[in-house]
């Protein structure tokens, strides 16, 4: 149990690291943690917009999550409800955007 609580705390965030490194559009040093332009970002919002409605509701952000190699599409709805700030259920660019600045 140890173990385990450990190893998840280590790898918690290497999904993100992950997701960030495919978008990148300015990348010097291959590090996950490489600086991520807003324009960058916003490709990770678009793809995910599967009907580009300019919302990502939940489905979306789970099946993102899960069909690019993530993590679990459980995962990717817990990812949702995390930036989901307003609890709207759906998140516009605006709002995206708001993850960006934050992070």
């Amino acid at each position: 149990d140890e173990f385990k609580t450990g190893f998840g705390n280590i790898l918690g965030p290497l999904p993100f690291g992950v997701m960030f490194l495919r978008y990148f559009s300015v990348n010097d040093t291959g590090d996950y943690d490489e600086y991520m332009t807003n324009e960058d970002f916003g490709r990770i919002f678009n793809e995910i917009d599967t009907n580009a409605d300019g919302f990502v509701v939940s489905e979306e952000t789970s099946a993102f999550y899960s069909n690019n190699g993530y993590g679990s599409a459980s995962l990717g709805n817990t990812w949702f409800q995390a930036i989901d700030y307003y609890n709207f259920g759906n998140l516009t660019i605006a709002g995206w955007e708001e993850v960006f600045n934050a992070l």
